[in-house]
């Protein structure tokens, strides 16, 4: 009797290892998806007796650890204070996971038919992390590794150069929840490589905009699936859009831009300077010059008669990529103004909000509002240079406050230049429109503004 009692022993030693081996194989790839462990640091089993091949490491030595205690119920090993989570349920997911293998186990041992285990699925997490407030470089907000969706707001126009958590083929939304502007840089070299996003071009997400991402194992990248186009195909009836690359044979462009020019020799035309060395346009430049006259002066504009932007009727976006040949100084002193406003003429805005450069003021870009010819101006840090420089400008919904930005090419976030918030921000009666302008004060050099593209989104029912 105690010889075949040893045999039974062996016999059911034996079909325990097998279970284990089996399970084990089984129980990798159902399980990994839904264990995880909330600290980087690899597992270190405690307790006597704790065997290292399944209790130290990570990844698939994270399963085996689950399956032991899985298995052998009454030997319990705590991973140093790790907890592992299921986010749907609440349960710690080695308790699940044991009482599951643990019934198959049961079952296997008794002879009966191994059926599919019960999944403790993970649903992904709708996660709305902290407001951000300032630029972001590989992006890793908590609860970025469970989430489905990541709900975003900001305090300003923020850029994300990159976002963590990227594994082949996870699919990721990104909505902006909030009421400023956010921008997901394409290929910047702020974020490692394998964080990057690979868009096609920098994509500025607006309020309730949304951008669905799925990571390329391969190319390391993130990739966008789809957008929500409201900023891009706008509603008519919610959003009006301008935006002009001059693909056309003149000036007027799509939109019936117009010249209005005084001096010898000034003008506006198509040319065929490059913003710089290695920019290229889409389009043909605009090219308006001061010509050779002292007080010579060009404006590129987008309004006559009727066609006049109301302001104060909701949020709006407008901004413009140029280029200034050669900096105003001493013996040519010249101004610019871009944006919008009302002068196409000699002299400083009536009406508007809008980007200066005026050198006798301050060699960088300025933040300017005026409303009944009582202005406000903000002198940025950011130095005006020669280099391509985009502008832009975002409003409130209200027009009580104006945000001002600026991005050299070569760069992927925008600078913020300053804020203005007061009563010389255009009321609903002081029309305005878009008006890129040069003007000469001192010398008798011609001097260039290259305009490469402009751009305006009203956020207002009709």
């Amino acid at each position: 009797m105690k010889k075949h009692l040893h045999l039974i022993v062996a016999a059911l030693i034996a079909l325990l290892l097998l279970g284990v081996l089996l399970l084990g194989r089984e129980a990798q790839g159902q399980a990994r998806a839904r264990v995880r462990k909330t600290a980087a640091s690899p597992i270190s089993c405690t307790g006597a007796g704790a065997p290292d091949a399944l209790c130290t490491g990570s990844g698939d030595v994270v399963v085996r650890w689950e399956i032991y205690n899985a298995i052998f119920p009454a030997t319990v090993y705590q991973s140093g204070g790790e907890l592992f989570q299921n986010a749907s349920s609440g349960k710690n997911d080695y308790q699940s996971i044991r009482e599951i293998l643990a019934k198959r186990l049961r079952d296997y041992l008794d002879g009966q038919s191994v059926v599919e285990p019960e999944t403790a699925t993970v649903t992904p997490e709708m996660t709305e992390p902290a407001q951000i407030t300032a630029d972001q470089n590989d992006y890793n907000p908590a609860s970025l590794a469970m989430a489905g969706s990541l709900l975003l707001a900001s305090d300003k126009l923020r850029t994300i150069t990159g976002l963590q958590g990227g594994s082949n083929g996870r699919i990721l939304s990104i909505v902006n929840k909030g009421g400023q502007w956010i921008q997901l840089a394409d290929q910047a070299a702020a974020s490692s490589a394998g964080n990057r996003f690979a868009l096609g071009g920098n994509l500025l997400l607006g309020p309730q905009d949304a951008a669905l991402l799925q990571y390329d194992g391969a190319a390391q990248r993130w990739l966008a699936l789809a957008l929500d186009a409201r900023t891009f195909l706008p509603d008519p009836l919610t959003r009006a859009v301008i935006y002009e690359e001059w693909l056309t044979s003149s000036i007027a462009g799509t939109h019936e831009w117009v010249a209005t020019v005084s001096g010898t020799n000034a003008s506006c035309q198509l040319s065929a300077v490059s913003l710089d060395a290695t920019h290229k346009f889409i389009g043909a430049p605009v090219e308006c010059d001061t010509g050779t006259t002292a007080t010579g002066r060009a404006a590129l504009n987008l309004g006559s008669g009727n066609n006049q932007i109301v302001p104060a009727q909701g949020q709006l976006v407008f901004g413009a990529c140029v280029r200034l040949d050669i900096l105003s100084n001493a013996t040519d002193t010249y101004s610019a103004r871009l944006g919008l406003h009302d002068q196409t003429g000699a002299g400083d805005a009536t009406d508007g909000i809008y980007f200066e450069y005026d050198s006798t003021a301050t060699a960088n870009w300025r933040a300017a509002a005026s409303g009944g010819s009582t202005r406000t101006k903000v002198n940025s840090a950011m130095a005006v240079s020669t280099t391509t420089t985009c502008v832009m400008g975002i409003t409130n919904a209200a027009w009580t406050s104006v945000d001002y930005y600026a991005r050299e090419r070569g760069t992927a976030a925008w600078t913020f230049l300053g804020n203005i918030a007061d009563a010389n921000i255009p009321a609903a009666t002081e029309l305005v429109w878009p008006v890129l302008k040069i003007e000469k004060t001192v010398g008798t050099a011609q001097r260039n503004l290259y305009v490469d593209s402009y751009w305006l989104i009203y956020i207002v029912p009709r």
